[in-house]
């Protein structure tokens, strides 16, 4: 289904209040796909099957993708494969121009009007503006001129069996998204969330260790009228606004509000969109072979409280860039560069520079900031198999690696991963297998100017450092509409003791120190030898307490109509620690409904 990039219009997210102000704004076509969508799953399925060889201009590393970049990668394997597509790779395309059907050329001959909408929906008659496709709720597309608007909702509500007494989690989420375009060169894009929400346990105690909410930002207790008996229940917004300009045919800026990922894993050793939302300038620039994305962003410093109201949180500051390079249309390099750093009522300049190695202008500068190094590479084999991975490093001495003695300032990350698809020739029975680890005390620093984190979460893995990680994920596209996922998780930490108060609530680690796992403490704060020094050798992975955590998910999915979609969920999940604390054997049953949003962690 071809398009042109002329009507191109892009997608994101908006509110109901943003849309009323939206005719005060030029905007225009160039949105991305939102972090979580399916649609990378989709587009990593078609990029193994044509083994790399339909655009070698399309670098999947940094995301998200842009919405017309994908159509363009889309509308070559529809042309190029015509043949060899199955029954389910054209539902997965079908999908994606519904749902992308701003991004088409209402012009072309071979996709018209009747092919691109048969799935459209009957104007409610009292509402005859309302779905008049698939995809959107309120819909223009006119030339030069196009807007969506959708709502979002998500209702789950579960009941966790091994807890004393079995409680009940919820989340109860709603919103709206809203993205706007004129001609191909500005965009606005928006989306707001409001949450209430009651986390499963290890999550719970995780929002009370480090006073963070999943994905979010400043939050306070619910109190609801209807759940008086339940507890640890949080209320709290999420938004993203970002304005993007297509300056050049090649250069492409973003700024807003928002959050990234960077890497080809089911997680990030880099920079990855588990945390809470960030201010950021992004560029991007694609010439030749070569893919280079800057980003620099305004985090929050550490915040002792997690929800302080009517003071100014303290400030840092990241520059990050990514050069990806595809030297063979199957094979796809990359280097990483991020500092992180803070500066008193200000930015440091010397970081603008987009090109310059930041560990020669922090060196210059006295060294005070933290710097990370990394390399990741991607390569698609015989139309089936991708294998990809990450290595990440914070601090080593060749020598101190070489001595084996466990020096605690070897501090680095290793990704190792595979996707196969079509396992045993069943169309869309697909798997992966990934390996993830990190030294202890990774991504932490002497104090959180510096440490790798926004707003108390971690901006790579989400546990932190001092862990080992292998996760196993199988998924099966039984038909267009019915999907299933399981995802093994075999994880091992070593984590802090802990102080509990009387009540049985966190209060604040004891004095054995940090043993590496939470980048939120200081590296200064490792334990104490026998001579009363600072531990600096000996130093392993799984050192302090630690937990060997066992976890499988088994999610069902059915979509009723175009992203209206009803789960099912199982959860079995077996923690052993030596501190009571942190023991736990639970199981979790959900059902939910959600509309044009994603399930946490797909």
């Amino acid at each position: 289904m071809p398009f042109s990039h002329q009507n191109a219009c892009l997608k994101t997210a908006f509110s109901t209040l943003s849309f009323v102000l939206f005719s005060t704004i030029l905007l225009a076509q160039n949105t991305d796909l939102p972090l979580g969508s399916p649609a990378y799953h989709t587009l990593d399925r078609l990029d193994i099957k044509s083994n790399g060889t339909i655009d070698p201009n399309f670098h999947t590393a940094q995301k998200a993708v842009s919405r017309l970049e994908a159509m363009y990668f889309l509308e070559k394997i529809d042309t190029a494969l015509a043949e060899t597509l199955t029954a389910g790779d054209r539902a997965d395309l079908q999908y994606f121009y519904h749902d992308n059907n701003l991004s088409l050329n209402k012009t072309t001959e071979k996709c018209p009007e009747d092919v691109r909408y048969a799935r459209s929906k009957t104007p409610i008659p009292l509402l005859p503006y309302l779905y008049r496709t698939p995809a959107n709720a309120i819909e223009v597309n006119a030339p030069h001129f196009a807007m969506n608007l959708n709502p979002i909702l998500q209702v789950e509500v579960g009941n966790e069996v091994g807890s004393s007494p079995s409680r009940y989690d919820y989340i109860n989420t709603k919103g709206a998204v809203l993205q706007v375009g004129i001609d191909s060169k500005v965009w606005f894009s928006t989306s707001l969330q409001d949450y209430q929400a009651r986390f499963n346990s290890w999550t719970t105690r995780d929002t009370r260790e480090r006073k963070f909410v999943p994905g979010g930002g400043y939050h306070k207790d619910f109190d609801s009228r209807t759940l008086k008996d339940i507890k640890d229940d949080y209320d709290y917004l999420n938004g993203e606004a970002v304005v993007g300009v297509q300056a050049t045919k090649h250069i492409r800026a973003q700024f807003g509000h928002g959050r990234n990922f960077v890497g080809d894993g089911y997680r990030s050793m880099f920079l990855s969109n588990e945390g809470n939302n960030y201010f950021y300038l992004k560029l991007n620039t694609k010439v030749w072979k070569f893919d280079y994305q800057n980003i620099f962003a305004e985090l929050t410093r550490d915040n002792p409280v997690g929800r302080n109201r009517d003071s100014l949180l303290g400030k840092k500051y990241i520059a990050a860039h990514h050069l990806s390079f595809r030297p063979l249309k199957n094979l796809t390099f990359g280097v990483y560069e991020a500092v992180i750093f803070s500066r008193q009522d200000r930015f440091e300049f010397q970081y603008l520079n987009p090109v310059i190695f930041y560990r020669t202008v922090e060196g210059a500068l006295g060294s005070p900031d933290n710097v990370l190094l990394g390399a990741n590479v991607k390569w698609n084999v015989a139309r089936h198999a991708q294998f990809y991975g990450q290595v990440i490093l914070d601090e080593f001495k060749i020598s101190e690696i070489a001595s084996a003695k466990g020096w605690w300032g070897n501090k680095y990350g290793i990704q190792a991963g595979l996707k196969y698809i079509d396992i045993a020739n069943i169309d869309h029975l697909d798997g992966q297998l990934e390996y993830n680890m990190a030294r202890p005390y990774t991504y932490a620093h002497q104090n959180s100017n510096a440490n790798y984190t926004h707003y108390n979460q971690v901006l790579a893995h989400p546990l932190g450092a001092n862990f080992e990680e292998v996760a196993a994920i199988l998924r099966y596209q039984a038909n267009p509409n019915l999907f299933f996922k399981a995802t093994a998780l075999m994880q091992r930490v070593g984590k802090d003791s802990v102080l509990l108060a009387s009540n049985g609530n966190f209060i604040d680690y004891t004095a054995n120190g940090s043993f590496g796992a939470n980048p939120l403490r200081s590296y200064n704060n490792r334990p104490l030898d026998a001579s009363g020094n600072l531990v600096s050798y000996s130093v392993g992975q799984g050192q302090g307490f630690r937990s060997d955590i066992l976890s499988l998910t088994l999610t069902a999915s059915y979509m009723l109509s175009h992203n209206l979609w009803l789960d099912a969920t199982f959860t079995k999940r077996v923690e052993k620690n030596p501190l009571p604390y942190y023991q736990s054997d639970m199981t979790y049953i959900g059902l939910g409904v959600r509309l044009n949003t994603f399930r946490r962690g797909e």
